[in-house]
């Protein structure tokens, strides 16, 4: 195996993972090998564009408990959840069965893992792959049954490594501090092994030994050598040994330490993770980088040594990213950072803890929550964060404010779970080295005591009541970052003078001179919406974002009437915006300057948009419910009058960066260009374009998209299908379309043809009353075909068609429909190589029984409300492959037939609320295994009840 670099490390990978398996097999197993960097390797190689693309199913698994090598752990670390194996075996098929599927198993310490991923993966789709990254290749040891691509595995060297001598010499320090425990020979020996694991790694080491140095007997010392998963070699504080520099290593090991002060599953927000380090001082930073920079880094430190996973969490219907800790590297971070860091979790007996060398406190409390004595005691306490035990939950404590008194070391103080209303009259004179305070207080307003609170950093007044800062806030100023909430009436008086102020989520403005106040704070960053509350022409100064870094801004006008403002269209966006959103406005005319909106939402008065095709880094055009937009692109005289001396060579390649867009909601768009514009002689050229038309139902033509690989159709008009249609298939560029859904198209006509989309994977039609002939062509590519509720749909044809792809196959609610003609078999030979049939609703039994004698590879069959169904044939015998038969809502099933004993490789029987169902044959009574999921099927559950062995069975 020959050691490689980084770079050609990843070129390797990238074109074996990319590449159709050799031999035909399913899955590539691809081993990364080294110490240092298999994992950055593996990161690369995931976030990669082609190979992101490449996937239909993505999932990265760091491996810190799995411990054990069955499949439901490593299910529970797929899905992070607590269900029963089969309901989680089960959604996992659902996810990846019939999917080019990528999985990363990060930092593998078991070399036995080839027959259970071979058995975990037998159902995903041809071409998928497992990449696993281990520090040697001992640890990932033979990956058979599944072959590895050629020059796999692959290696890169580690480097600097501790010799023996020295890792003994760390642990024995640590572990064997008072050198009685090394003269047990049962905790030797396990400090030997630990020695031997882990010699390469001095940080993990480090803190494996600190929590072996609590435990006082060779017992407790077993218990807790078994419980570290081994994976934790590899994956944990590794990395972070690359750090020459002492201080800096120390202030990140800090800064992970103080995460210790949050309970288990707690879901971290990044940025104020940031803002309590730094209200720490423990961010090592330069006159050339900000805190705030560095916090990044330090916090990409410890992500990148898995310290953290992504974890996403939906608000208001926006996914949002958050983090979560590992809960093994909780457990060793909390007993590593004791006594300075401490949680005190509910229902906790805290009465007696405290002391000087407690210097960070969480607790969580509830309504019942009552303060310990030594807590205001605490004099060198420099972080008190109160904790909601539920969601919601509020503490009441009376002394608080004499508590606070105290506490003149102070420097992070959360707020958000006590009420504390009182306490804000006068809080702000004993806290005088406050750096981070966030409040929870249903008062409407914040008192003005706040204001001695000189070296106050950030304020976060989102869980609060807050609707008017004192007319003295502009003295703060220390302060770089204030969230409001957005239920501020208006901004304080002469609010501009906060020059240092670096992130503010919302500004309001009230007046005709409110905008100005933002002029000059030009350390603004990140993400600002700016709400107009007022009716009055207001002062423009155009170039007032110059020097502010934001990346989106977000412009609303909450007044209906809100009248246009002539100097608003000279307004100039921030040079590094990368998102604009405008909503509820209602002038005359659209703002030229801020055309390169990224979300355009509820916006009326205007016909058209002038200079889009002029933005040639926009990415994501997304307009919703405008209901006078006509043209999207201005006529030719207007949109010469806007565009720059460039333009005429951008109108050449439209769009070059466009990847993204939803025009949804549009009632009166005809067109994306209007009559008199040239644009439309023009293709967008961008590489690959994703395009969803929802409920535009006037609009019948787009210009040519030559890479179309994504249409979502909705309620649009059968004319402009047919041309989207047209210009995304065939020889042309643009037959790059893989996923199409046709939804409510009106004047559809009767008979739609879909061929030559050679790399169509995904085709989904619903409810489209007016189509009575479905006719496929060709599609190579094509591996997933739903047809939902089309209610005059009486044909599918395919009898000339190549389909060999097609593995899934979904038809619902489709009465009139045969699916067959003629009761011949021809139209179903195309689906030879179908693995997942599901039928709900469907009358023409006479074709469904010829059909489905043909499908030898089926493995699935779904029937669901299949009301004529009363006998269920011998044909069902034929289908040698079948794995599951699910039969659910059939009332008038009488009988299963005795050849269905005979599919050997039927595995799962679902039998689903069938009434009239009263017998099995013999075969499949005799097959425990098969009677384990019959619900609401009372005759059947009676007769089975009464057969030998049958006590066990639920009666109805």
């Amino acid at each position: 195996m020959v050691e490689l670099s980084d770079e050609v490390v990843v070129e390797q990978i990238i074109k074996a993972t990319l590449e159709v398996n050799h031999g035909g097999e399913l899955v590539l197993a691809i081993p990364i090998i080294g110490i240092r960097t298999a994992t950055n390797v593996a990161q690369r190689i995931y976030h990669d564009k082609d190979v992101q693309y490449h996937f239909d199913v993505k999932h990265w698994v760091c491996m810190f408990d799995c411990v054990h090598d069955h499949s439901s752990k490593l299910l529970d670390l797929l899905f992070r959840q607590q269900a029963y194996n089969d309901e989680i075996l089960e959604e996992f098929h659902s996810v990846v069965d019939g999917k080019r599927y990528l999985l990363v198993l990060d930092g593998v310490m078991h070399d036995d893992l080839g027959f259970l991923l071979s058995d975990l993966l037998c159902n995903v789709s041809l071409g998928s792959k497992v990449i696993l990254t281990a520090p040697s290749d001992i640890t990932i040891g033979n990956v058979d049954p599944l072959s590895m691509p050629d020059g796999a595995p692959f290696n890169v060297a580690a480097k600097d490594q501790q010799t023996p001598q020295e890792a003994w010499a760390l642990f024995r320090k640590i572990a064997f501090e008072d050198g009685e425990k090394e003269k047990d020979k049962g905790m030797f020996d396990i400090g030997v092994n630990i020695c031997i694991k882990y010699d390469n790694f001095p940080c993990l080491l480090k803190l494996i030994a600190s929590f072996l140095s609590s435990k006082k007997t060779v017992q407790e010392w077993e218990d807790a050598h078994n419980k570290l998963p081994t994976s934790l070699k590899y994956s944990l504080v590794s990395n972070l040994s690359k750090f020459n520099h002492e201080e800096l290593l120390s202030n990140i090991l800090q800064c992970g330490m103080y995460c210790s002060l949050f309970p288990e599953n707690y879901l971290f927000d990044k940025t104020e993770l940031i803002h309590l380090w730094t209200a720490q001082e423990n961010l090592l930073t330069a006159k050339e980088k900000p805190e705030e920079l560095v916090g990044e880094d330090y916090f990409a430190e410890l992500h990148n040594n898995h310290f953290f996973e992504n974890s996403s969490v939906r608000n208001n219907g926006t996914t949002m990213l958050s983090y979560k800790m590992q809960y093994f590297v909780t457990e060793l971070l909390k007993d590593f950072a004791k006594p300075e860091f401490r949680l005190f979790s509910d229902g906790e007996d805290i009465s007696y803890y405290g002391g000087a060398d407690i210097r960070h406190v969480s607790i969580s409390v509830n309504s019942s929550w009552e303060a310990p004595s030594w807590l205001a005691n605490s004099k060198t306490l420099q972080s008190l964060l109160f904790l909601p035990s539920k969601p919601y939950d509020q503490a009441y404590i009376p002394n608080l404010s004499e508590i606070l008194k105290g506490l003149t070391c102070l420097r992070a103080l959360n707020l958000a779970a006590v009420n504390c209303e009182k306490l804000l009259r006068s809080f702000g004179e004993h806290l005088k080295d406050l750096r981070y305070l966030k409040l929870g207080i249903s008062s409407k307003c914040l008192s003005d005591s706040i204001i001695k609170l000189k070296n106050l950093q950030t304020l976060d007044l989102r869980q609060s009541g807050i609707i008017s800062l004192p007319k003295d806030f502009h003295k703060l100023k220390n302060l770089r970052h204030l969230y409001t909430g957005g239920k501020l009436i208006d901004m304080p008086p002469n609010f501009g003078e906060l020059k240092g102020l670096q992130t503010l989520d919302v500004f309001v403005v009230r007046s005709k001179k409110g905008l100005d106040e933002l002029i000059g704070m030009n350390d603004l960053a990140g993400k600002l919406t700016i709400c107009f509350k007022m009716q009055s022409n207001l002062a423009i100064t155009p170039k007032m974002f110059k020097d502010m870094n934001l990346t989106d801004l977000s412009l609303v006008w909450s007044e209906a009437n809100a009248s246009y403002d002539g100097s608003f269209s000279s307004l100039e966006p921030p040079p590094g915006l990368k998102s604009i959103t405008i909503c509820h406005w209602k002038g005359k005319e659209f703002p030229n300057k801020l055309i390169s909106a990224k979300n355009i939402e509820d916006c009326t008065g205007y016909k058209d948009l002038k200079g889009l095709s002029t933005l040639p880094h926009l990415k994501s055009l997304q307009l919703w419910y405008l209901k006078d937009l006509e043209y999207i692109e201005a006529s030719g005289d207007d949109a010469s009058t806007s565009t720059s001396s460039t333009s005429s060579s951008v109108s050449k390649h439209c769009f070059p960066s466009l990847e993204y867009v939803i025009l949804a909601d549009l009632p009166a768009l005809v067109s994306w260009s209007s009559p008199k514009s040239q644009q439309l002689q023009h293709p967008i050229h961008s590489e690959r374009l994703s395009l969803c038309v929802s409920r535009c139902k006037k609009m019948i033509l787009l210009p040519l998209m030559r890479s179309l690989v994504s249409l979502v159709a909705d309620e649009i008009h059968g004319t402009l299908l047919k041309q989207l249609l047209s210009t995304s298939s065939g020889q042309s560029p643009s037959a790059t379309l893989r996923k199409l859904e046709i939804t409510s198209i009106t004047r559809l006509d009767q008979t739609l043809s879909i061929s030559k989309l050679n790399v169509l994977e995904s085709l989904s039609i619903k409810r489209c009353p007016e189509l009575t002939k479905l006719v496929l062509g060709s599609l190579f590519s094509l591996k997933r075909l739903e047809i939902h509720e089309c209610d005059n749909l009486e044909h599918i044809t395919c009898a000339q068609a190549q389909l060999p792809s097609v593995e899934t196959l979904e038809i619902k609610h489709c009465e009139k429909l045969a699916l067959i003609k003629d009761s011949r078999t021809r139209d179903w030979e195309c689906f030879n190589n179908l693995r997942f049939l599901k039928l709900i609703n469907i009358l023409n039994l006479k074709s469904l029984e010829i059909g489905l004698c043909s499908l030898e590879k089926l493995e699935e069959l779904s029937l669901y409300s299949i009301y004529e169904l009363r006998v269920l044939h011998d044909w069902i015998g034929n289908i040698k492959q079948l794995h599951q038969l699910a039969i659910r809502k059939c009332p008038f099933l009488l009988t299963l037939p005795e050849s269905l004993g005979k599919l050997a490789m039927l595995q799962k029987l679902q039998l689903h609320c069938c009434p009239k169902l009263k017998q099995l044959p013999n075969s499949v009574l005799s097959n425990s295994q098969l009677l384990k999921d019959i619900q609401q099927c009372p005759k059947l559950q009676e007769a089975i009840c009464k057969q030998p062995n049958g006590d066990d069975f639920p009666r109805a």
